[in-house]
């Protein structure tokens, strides 16, 4: 091979290589490394605000908090909303009782909001559940292709209390005002608010939601 061909043959090499270093943007995803220092320091370089575990931060911020303990595959929790019925239609400023069952949780157990917000790592009891609450929220959804503005909602309480002796939650719920179509749903939270994490992401959801309808002169 002729020294001009060899020349040939590496300028082209070389800018195919230098396009291709080129076309991928820099340090893509470098701040979601899995290396110990991102681990330990990732808020150094974030544009958010240290959290401070005590009032609930609306503004956003940045937490280098561990998860604390995770369960395994057998510990999954779950939630099943098993009144009303789905698509139920409910008087208006009628109150309805909303039931829920669950399992792999311990409930009953909530940090101060005002002052433990975050504060503590996710801790599991004895026959290896997440500790921690529920809690049961009502949005009024705009139309069936809308979705709801998750700052809105006309219901919402956290359940800090225990289950009756079936290990069912009754939550009453005052009237709503404004017919039209409503979604309820649970969330699980940790003892410190936190969403609860598990081990994989390959399984069913955690929480349940369920559609019903408001209107005035329901049957």
């Amino acid at each position: 091979m002729s020294n001009l061909k060899k020349y040939i043959i590496f300028y082209i090499v070389l800018v195919l290589t230098t396009c291709s270093v080129l076309a991928v943007p820099k340090n893509v995803n470098k701040r979601y490394d899995s290396d110990d220092e991102t681990c330990t320091n990732f808020c150094k370089n974030s544009p958010l605000p240290p959290a401070n575990f005590s009032s609930e931060q609306l503004t956003g911020y940045c937490s280098n908090t561990i998860l604390g303990e995770v369960p395994s595959t057998d510990n999954l929790p779950s939630v099943l909303i098993t009144k009303p019925d789905y698509n139920e239609v409910i008087s208006l400023n009628k109150s309805i009782n909303f039931e829920f069952k669950f399992v792999n949780f311990e409930p009953g157990a909530a940090s101060n909001i005002s002052t433990e917000f975050e504060k503590f790592p996710q801790a599991i009891n004895k026959n290896g559940s997440v500790i921690g609450h529920y809690h049961l929220t009502i949005q009024k959804i705009p139309s069936l292709d809308n979705v709801p503005d998750p700052k809105t909602f006309a219901f919402f309480t956290p359940i800090n209390f225990l289950p009756n002796a079936t290990g069912t939650y009754q939550i009453p719920v005052p009237g709503l005002t404004e017919e039209g179509i409503y979604r309820a749903c649970t969330y699980t939270t940790a003892k410190a608010h936190q969403c609860v994490n598990v081990p994989t992401g390959d399984r069913g959801p955690i929480d349940d939601c369920i559609r019903f309808k408001v209107e005035k002169n329901a049957y």
